[in-house]
């Protein structure tokens, strides 16, 4: 509600629109509902967006949390075999380093992925409005 006011002397005078009790709406200018409506569109188109790229990463998260899942398995057959070769005298302790090496890589790449895919996720639940902030 606009407040009007006025100064008189060393007085404040304060004066605001009298509203009957039968009118429930507000009237707006065409030109302040032009712009409000314009508003809403905007609003509206970012919530869209927000929306599509936070599903998108959510679906992109997924596909790379199930592919680290797969290096994991990949990286720890190779390392029973370098294991296996260091046992029976035909490989050396440098090769079974690095297959150790390379498992631990793969391991972090896959923490890395399901950690982005559960802050992605969230982001999700949060562009769709279903987290939000509680009043205390």
């Amino acid at each position: 509600m606009p407040l009007y006011v006025r100064a008189f002397s060393k007085k404040w005078h304060l004066q605001w629109p009298d509203f009957s009790g039968t009118q429930n709406s507000f009237r707006f200018h065409p030109a302040e509902q032009n712009a409000l409506q314009s508003r809403l569109r905007e609003l509206k188109l970012q919530i869209r967006m927000e929306v599509q790229n936070a599903r998108d990463a959510v679906t992109s998260n997924t596909k790379r949390v199930q592919t680290t899942k797969a290096a994991i398995a990949e990286v720890r057959e190779a390392l029973e075999i370098e294991q296996l070769k260091y046992n029976l005298g035909k490989g050396t302790i440098v090769d079974v380093l690095d297959a150790q090496d390379a498992l631990l890589r793969a391991q972090t790449n896959h923490a890395r992925a399901v950690a982005a895919f559960n802050t992605d996720l969230a982001r999700l639940e949060l562009a769709k409005g279903k987290i939000l902030k509680k009043e205390q």
